[in-house]
């Protein structure tokens, strides 16, 4: 495990974190989390030791396999720079493998591990294999996944897009901007609800900063002896009944002891503002209200900020 840890630390290292520099690989993660990798770099546990090591030992061994069946190949992990075209920004890389194309231009590959091969290469690999496309001047590129658990592959051509490359720098123009201002950008990864479930970033981007949290989850109709919603949980209830007092005397005392109360709600982002309203209303003190992405599947959203709050030593109300 030490071994593992130090190499993983060393990749880290490669990865120099500037304001200006950003690399392939992360120029398609939401823009959030690019933001956050900057001023709190990952940290390591066993699980993702584990990860790591697996998709390392796979792009190491796709070049074996390539030259075993008689394929060329020209160049492995060969590093890429790229500057913006009008501003200091810069994007550096490594090229996962450079394979000789017979009478042709050569064919970059970009291997990525995955628990299940996708119906078609992901925006974000997109957006990276054409950083090196444009770097080598070449016109096409191939996104190969393998699957890890079943050892299936998949490939998937790449053409070379201008339009596409101007999409890299304004994503990574709105990274350092945000960088130099010290301002999150919008979250993306809630369009993605996979990207977030996954984000090591999930508690600072989703729940912020809290001391000691006492959280309460509010669902449709009563949860914990706390009314919000009516049962249907469509509509605004403009008389809710009145809340448990002990719950809200458990609420109000978390706040005496200097602890923040996170909120839960199954209420979307466009109504955080009414059910902060009813809370006060009610009566219920609060610190926070933290509510669903509109697009999330509730049961994972639930069983992850509640993971997420077990970590930090969170009472969870009831």
């Amino acid at each position: 495990m030490q071994g593992l840890l130090a190499k993983a630390k060393e990749e880290q290292e490669e990865h120099e974190r500037r304001p200006n520099r950003l690399w392939p690989s992360g120029i398609g993660r939401c823009l959030r989390a690019q933001y956050y990798s900057y001023f709190f770099p990952e940290e390591f546990d066993a699980n993702k030791l584990s990860i790591f090591a697996t998709g390392k030992a796979i792009h190491l061994y796709i070049p074996e396999i390539l030259r075993a069946g008689g394929v060329q190949v020209k160049g492995v992990e060969c590093k890429v720079s790229l500057r913006h075209p009008s501003r200091e920004i810069y994007i550096d890389g490594r090229v996962d493998i450079i394979l000789v194309n017979d009478g042709e231009e050569d064919v970059v590959v970009e291997v990525k591990s995955a628990r299940r091969l996708p119906r078609g290469p992901h925006r974000q690999h997109i957006l990276q294999l054409q950083c090196y496309l444009n770097y080598l001047k070449l016109k096409r590129g191939l996104i190969l996944y393998w699957d890890k658990s079943a050892g299936n592959i998949a490939a998937y051509e790449v053409a070379a897009d201008p339009g596409v490359m101007e999409e890299v720098w304004r994503r990574c123009e709105a990274v350092c901007d945000c960088i130099a201002r010290q301002e999150p950008p919008e979250r993306e990864g809630a369009e993605n609800e996979w990207e977030c479930l996954f984000c090591e970033h999930f508690f600072r981007c989703h729940i912020g900063e809290v001391n000691k949290p006492l959280a309460v989850w509010l669902e449709s109709g009563i949860y914990g002896g706390v009314p919000i919603w009516k049962g249907d949980g469509q509509d605004l209830d403009p008389h809710p009944p009145r809340p448990d007092q002990k719950v809200v005397e458990r609420m109000s005392r978390a706040l005496l002891e200097e602890r923040d109360v996170v909120v839960l709600t199954e209420a979307d982002e466009s109504r955080r503002k009414a059910a902060e309203s009813l809370l006060v209303y009610s009566g219920i003190p609060f610190t926070v209200v933290l509510v669903r992405p509109w697009r999330y599947d509730p049961c994972r959203w639930k069983e992850k900020v509640m993971t997420e709050l077990k970590k930090c030593g969170a009472e969870l109300l009831p």
